[in-house]
């Protein structure tokens, strides 16, 4: 098994590389970031899986099952084939410093307390454009999947007010800056940021009220790393998803890891009261009612993401 994931607009930076080949031992299948999927399937790096072998499938909730069927360009469809499993997922949040916002007289409930007046020059956002325009696009109670930015009228002003309450952007560092109390406040993956708990008591996460960005890790199948007249490794393959997806190990991915299986979400017990921050970890209601994927979107939309984007500068 390899892991591979990275930022959120993978999709954009053309030609992916992942693990395999080039000399490498063939691997019968790795852990890949949903936002890498659109890529993954385009450049065929990875073929579809038979869902037929999976007996926990139809108890994935509808969004995680719709996420991973695509057509041939990566795009959502229904009608398509099934290119992954997801396994673990998690949530875009909103970590601060509660030591120095209770100072200020501060509270961050959702996305639009990022432009208080007051934390000007304290936040730090991920270096990504559907994350930002995203979550500025959800305190306008609008999608994160927009297709057509033109439409919400008040985005771009929104958008660069929130650039001037920024002292950087990152996707990758921003953890560090946090801790030292260089940022008061950080968007980040809740992957990340779920551990610094136990580092820094000063430290809070916010789930917005009015919902965020989710994000999966999937198992995937490199295409031609499976031989054809090998189909106990398929058998081999579907029997791990299963195993996966089943109450115990879900629980237990959930208890352990730093997000929650998607199998989690319809368990029921009082296992969730030993989880560390069950509200931020494995959120119920409303606020996951109102959460999405970020979706893979048209050409013409993402040009849209990208200039508008740019235009901050």
């Amino acid at each position: 098994m390899q892991y591979w994931r990275a930022g959120r607009n993978a999709y954009q930076r053309g030609a992916i590389k992942l693990p395999w080949g080039g000399g490498q031992q063939p691997v019968d299948v790795i852990t890949l970031g949903d936002a890498w999927l659109t890529g993954a399937i385009r450049q065929k790096l990875i073929q579809p899986l038979d869902v037929t072998a999976w007996s926990e499938w139809e108890n994935l909730p509808l969004a995680w099952r719709s996420l991973v069927q695509r057509n041939a360009a990566g795009l959502l469809d229904p009608q398509g084939p099934v290119w992954a499993a997801p396994y673990r997922g998690g949530s875009t949040v909103i970590a601060y410093r509660k030591d120095r916002l209770e100072a200020l007289g501060v509270e961050i409930h959702d996305w639009e307390d990022l432009w208080h007046e007051k934390l000007k020059g304290h936040i730090s956002l991920l270096n990504d454009p559907r994350e930002v325009i995203g979550l500025t696009l959800k305190s306008l109670g609008a999608s994160y999947n927009t297709a057509d930015l033109s439409a919400v009228a008040e985005l771009k002003p929104k958008l660069a007010a929130l650039d001037g309450q920024a002292k950087f952007y990152s996707s990758n560092h921003y953890l560090e800056p946090l801790l030292l109390e260089d940022t008061w406040v950080a968007v980040g993956w809740s992957g990340d940021l779920l551990p610094l708990l136990q580092r820094d008591r000063h430290l809070a996460l916010v789930y917005p009220k009015s919902g965020t960005a989710l994000w999966a890790d999937l198992w995937v199948q490199p295409r031609g790393t499976q031989p054809a007249e090998a189909p106990a490794k398929t058998a081999l393959l579907n029997d791990w998803i299963n195993f996966c997806w089943t109450p115990k190990v879900a629980q237990l991915i959930s208890t352990f890891s730093d997000g929650f299986s998607p199998r989690a979400l319809e368990l029921a017990g009082d296992w969730r009261q030993s989880l560390l921050q069950p509200e931020i970890l494995l959120p119920e209601g409303e606020r996951l009612a109102r959460s999405e994927f970020i979706e893979p979107l048209p050409q013409a939309s993402l040009d849209q993401y990208q200039a508008l984007w740019d235009s901050r500068a």
